[in-house]
């Protein structure tokens, strides 16, 4: 009776396990799918203007932007949401399979065949005298690099989608008119949305460093580790003290730019000029946000990894297939 019992234990939760990997790795599909879905219909929408005829009223134009601008932020929310979601999954997802083999390993301990034979990295816990049943699914760094790229891709998406709305609902009939109007405009609304893409670089960096955290635990998930924690590191531990002041002065700079522009655009009303004016000062404040903005790219890609590199220091990956962090 009690070997009875523990084989249809056994079978249970292998059951229970391997159905709460699956739900997981669809959950991760149908989230994926349906944001291509949604930024399929985002692209659409934003093209409708510049394709249709029927759109030649401004008021139209600004009741569409008005929408698209909507449309914009929910996009970035949903793609926030699903990468947070990608990222907690994978960790779960790595340890059911870890948790299936070693169910496995306990139903067949006593099969030699098994024992021998079997080309699962879990099989060979035996004839590897280890106490550990090995890793079963291998996230290489490729693929967490490729992820969190393509994260930062997808997301600035929505960036640039809500200033083209909102250069639609504040000049209309510049957008529609001829393509070095509209290009004008929308620089001239990018300029004075420049916090909005720093904002981006900051929260972009933030999920992927969660992501990056999430796959660091999950290559040390064991049986004796059966849920890993990061390691605490000093603040100093990673690039250096004053990285959290440095990322906040590089989102000030994006403020500084955007009332820059703001007063530039106050100043082009009082003289009754056009917006679609480029001048000198503009070419200046274009080249100093594009400048800082790629700062701001580059140290959170270096703080990041260096913070890797520094919690791998104090918790090493010593597993026997010398999966590579």
């Amino acid at each position: 009776m009690p070997d009875k019992m523990a084989r249809d234990f056994l079978h249970f939760e292998a059951k229970t396990t391997w159905e709460r990997y699956r739900w997981l790795k669809e959950r991760d599909t149908e989230n994926w799918n349906r944001l291509i879905k949604f930024y399929g219909f985002l692209i659409l929408y934003a093209s409708a203007p510049f394709t249709l005829n029927a759109f030649r009223d401004t008021g139209l134009i600004r009741v569409w932007a008005i929408g698209g601008i909507w449309l914009a932020i929910t996009a970035w929310f949903l793609s926030d949401r699903d990468f947070r979601a990608y990222g907690l999954h994978l960790k779960e997802r790595v340890y059911c399979l870890y948790q299936l083999a070693v169910l496995r390993s306990l139903a067949l301990k006593d099969v030699p065949s098994y024992r021998e034979l079997t080309l699962m990295p879990w099989g060979q816990l035996k004839r590897n005298n280890s106490d550990d049943a090995g890793f079963p699914e291998r996230i290489s760094p490729a693929q967490i690099t490729a992820a969190s790229y393509f994260f930062k891709f997808i997301t600035l998406f929505p960036v640039l989608y809500v200033i083209l709305f909102l250069a639609c609902a504040l000049y209309p009939a510049n957008m529609i008119s001829s393509t070095g109007e509209a290009t004008i405009t929308f620089g001239r609304i990018a300029l004075l949305l420049s916090f909005v893409p720093f904002a981006w670089v900051l929260t972009s960096a933030l999920r992927c460093g969660q992501l990056l955290r999430s796959a660091f635990t999950a290559r040390r998930i064991r049986s004796h580790r059966p849920w890993p924690e990061f390691p605490k590191l000093r603040t100093e531990s990673a690039l250096y003290g004053g990285r959290t002041l440095l990322l906040r002065a590089l989102l000030g700079i994006g403020v500084v730019i955007s009332l820059g522009d703001l007063s530039r655009l106050v100043f082009l009303k009082i003289a009754r000029i056009s917006v679609t004016y480029w001048g000198v000062i503009d070419d200046f404040l274009l080249v100093v946000s594009i400048t800082f903005l790629a700062v701001a790219f580059l140290f959170c890609e270096i703080d990041i990894r260096t913070y890797i590199t520094k919690a791998r220091e104090v918790d090493p990956n010593t597993d026997d297939l010398r999966v590579e962090d």
